[in-house]
């Protein structure tokens, strides 16, 4: 988290894939209750998609649904 906060970039500079992703899931983390995240399944697969481009770094395909973009 620390090093994604070191970021200087400009809201109008181009988003790496992966930086895309991690805007998404910061997103759906701070957007759904903890009971929906615990118990929705479409949701989790989605964060662990996510997770895996993440972990990867980006090996895995940019998730379809990723439109994080920076605060």
């Amino acid at each position: 988290m620390e090093e994604w906060s070191q970021i200087q970039k400009d809201k109008h500079q181009a988003y790496e894939k992966t930086e895309h992703v991690f805007w998404h899931v910061l997103h759906q983390i701070h957007y759904w209750p903890q009971d929906v995240l615990l118990q929705d399944i479409f949701l989790r697969e989605e964060l662990e998609t996510c997770l895996d481009c993440l972990e990867n770094k980006g090996k895995y395909p940019l998730p379809l649904d990723c439109i994080g973009i920076r605060p």
